[in-house]
């Protein structure tokens, strides 16, 4: 996933890059998408990387794909938006700091070493 995102800024860079773009997400829409593709990047990297029966790129594919129809947003205007705040750290931090206040406790799953089998199903243990 960090390979796409570094690869989708660098291609959607424009000549000003302070710029924001047009189809840029506001804050409220950017920060609820951003934090479901954290915590399934987290999920895919410390759990299901040991699944040899898994595709972790195919499961990162459609997680995306299921957050951003769940925010009712579009990719290419979330990775516009990415691309944007990368070129403005200040506003990035600013995002991020509120993003963390509102989700300031560790997932309970994660917490106590619980995965869900599969995206949106029951919670099972590790240990």
């Amino acid at each position: 996933m960090a390979t796409l995102l570094i690869a989708t800024c660098l291609v959607l860079s424009c000549s000003n890059p302070n710029q924001r773009p047009a189809n840029a997400l506001s804050v409220v829409q950017m920060e609820p998408v951003f934090w479901d593709l954290i915590q399934a990047n987290l999920y895919a990297r410390e759990y299901l990387r040991n699944d040899t029966s898994l595709d972790i790129r195919a499961y990162m594919a459609g997680a995306e794909q299921h957050i951003f129809e769940k925010h009712k947003v579009n990719s290419k205007d979330f990775f516009d938006t990415y691309a944007y705040y990368l070129r403005t750290p200040e506003e990035f931090n600013r995002m991020l700091d509120t993003m963390m206040v509102r989700h300031k406790e560790v997932p309970e799953e994660i917490k106590h070493g619980r995965r869900a089998t599969r995206l949106n199903q029951k919670i099972v243990s590790d240990e």
